[in-house]
């Protein structure tokens, strides 16, 4: 995953991968990010702006939750990745302030 100059890398599933000493306790058949959510922090542009232009680029065949204000007074929007990663896209938010 890249926007500008960040680039956001997964490894995916190839023969290294598989032998690793940590992966190979499992099948090869599991998705890469089984159980693992990664919240990403948007903070140059509104999170409304990012989730239109996340979804005219892949479309919402990745999409788990449309973008929706949550019960914390946040917004975020889900995706998965082709290797089964779980990203939350969110708008900054200091827990701090209430």
């Amino acid at each position: 995953m890249q926007r500008d100059n960040s680039v956001l890398a997964f490894f995916c599933g190839n023969e290294e991968v598989y032998e690793h000493s940590f992966f190979k306790r499992f099948p090869k058949t599991t998705p890469r990010g089984y159980g693992t959510e990664v919240c990403i922090y948007i903070t140059d542009q509104s999170i409304e702006t990012y989730y239109n232009y996340v979804i005219k680029t892949i479309g919402k065949k990745s999409l788990v939750t449309p973008l929706e204000l949550k019960p914390w007074d946040s917004k975020d929007f889900r995706i998965t990745d082709p290797f089964g990663y779980y990203l939350c896209f969110r708008e900054p938010r200091n827990i701090l302030d209430k």
